[in-house]
């Protein structure tokens, strides 16, 4: 999930890998869903957890600290046979080639792009 500010800017706020409820419907009509509703409130208490634990991580986290961070979330949502960012085995047993453009890179870390690209 990204949210775009007034000025353009986009920031990362959220990865959803597969099996993830990814958004809900509240328009008003009565529809069977496959969820129960123990279910979604799992979910969402995960995925407020997890939106506490990403604030933290912007506030108090250098972008070299994250790096990693959003490197393996990358990484294991490839594993889990998810889709949008390409990952590949890479050369070695358990590295992997990521193909990621470098504003990408920096819309997740939170950060400028020439702040995700600096060494």
């Amino acid at each position: 999930m990204v949210i775009v500010d007034e000025g353009g800017n986009e920031q990362t706020v959220r990865f959803a890998y597969p099996g993830q409820l990814i958004g809900g419907c509240a328009h008003g009509r009565a529809q069977t869903y496959c969820y129960s509703a123990e279910a979604v409130i799992g979910l969402l208490i995960a995925d407020l957890a997890n939106a506490y634990r990403r604030l933290h991580d912007l506030a108090t986290a250098t972008a070299h600290e994250r790096l990693p961070q959003v490197l393996m979330e990358i990484t294991d949502a490839h594993n889990r046979g998810g889709r949008g960012i390409q990952a590949r085995e890479g050369p070695r047993p358990g590295s992997y080639c990521i193909v990621l453009p470098r504003q990408q890179l920096a819309d997740m870390l939170g950060v400028t792009k020439e702040t995700a690209v600096r060494p």
